[in-house]
């Protein structure tokens, strides 16, 4: 996350102690985040509802966040990211919750170690084929 932040707010001026700030906000509020919509989803048992929201409000924050990036702007950049935060690391606890509801015989243990060994596995696909595609832009460009 750091790496994919610092490489969008680069352009704009911002180095690491901003960048350490921007990530610093984004886990704290998602700790905030994730109490809140545990404490709602165990009131409410609405897991796909809850899951869609989470969804549609990372969706729009990550799309509006291209407005908010520019130079000089880091109060509005931080709080957006905070924002962001507080949707984006809620889907963690709420994902894994739904995962378990929706395999209800099998135990929770093995549900959630299914769904953090895919997520890995699909993470390091993309991370690989982000990098080999970055790479083969840097030697374009030279």
């Amino acid at each position: 996350m750091a790496a994919v932040i610092s490489f969008l707010v680069a352009p704009y001026g911002y180095e690491s102690e901003s960048v350490s700030i921007f990530l610093a906000s984004i886990i704290f509020m998602g700790l905030i985040g994730a109490i809140v919509f545990s404490v709602i989803l165990d009131k409410t048992k609405k897991f796909y509802t809850i899951y869609n929201v989470l969804n549609i409000a990372c969706l729009i924050l990550c799309s509006l966040f291209y407005l908010t990036l520019r130079e000089d702007f880091y109060i509005p950049i931080a709080i957006h990211l905070a924002c962001f935060g507080f949707f984006l690391v809620s889907i963690l606890p709420v994902g894994y919750s739904f995962a378990v509801d929706l395999t209800h015989p099998i135990s929770e243990s093995m549900t959630t170690g299914f769904v953090m060994t895919f997520a890995t596995i699909w993470g390091s696909f993309f991370s690989y084929l982000s990098a080999y595609i970055l790479d083969i832009e840097l030697k374009d460009q030279e």
